[in-house]
């Protein structure tokens, strides 16, 4: 009898051109929610721990200019780990982050083989467009002042 984890989780088989059938597990819904959970915290840990540390060193009086400058320093770092972390780790981990790695997934492309550089890059910097689904639907209401609530 199936379960409901094998119906979500399904089998990618490939053959080669050699004719070596290989196949693999593809990550369900709830791997992949966990392993980003993970990866968001990990995130959050990151840039709370090095908010704390610039505080202790000093590099920021909480006054006029340095707070302000504080501020941008953590917009910038929040938008690099935001952007970065999954591109450079997916890259240079095999295609794996913290959380694929704590949860026993990896990226690899349709033929089974990990993904270069430019592929990890752009996978994560697309993140945001898929993140983005609604966008058209509140201009378009911006636009005409509807209530988007």
């Amino acid at each position: 009898m199936a379960t409901a984890a094998n119906q979500i989780d399904s089998t990618f088989e490939i053959v080669t051109p050699e004719n070596i059938a290989f196949e693999y597990k593809v990550a369900g819904l709830w791997q992949r929610l966990a392993a980003f959970a993970i990866d968001y915290i990990v995130r959050i840990a990151v840039w709370i721990i090095l908010m704390i540390a610039l505080v202790f060193v000093g590099a920021f009086d909480f006054s006029g200019l340095t707070l302000m400058l504080g501020g941008v320093f953590m917009l910038l770092l929040w938008f690099g780990l935001e952007w970065f972390y999954g591109g450079l780790l997916e890259t240079f981990w095999n295609g794996q982050t913290l959380g694929k790695k704590a949860m026993g997934l990896r990226v690899v492309t349709t033929a089974g083989e990990p993904i270069n550089g430019l592929q990890a890059v752009l996978r994560n910097i697309l993140r945001f467009a898929d993140s983005m689904p609604m966008l058209p639907f509140i201009a378009f209401a911006t636009v005409f002042n509807w209530s988007t609530m």
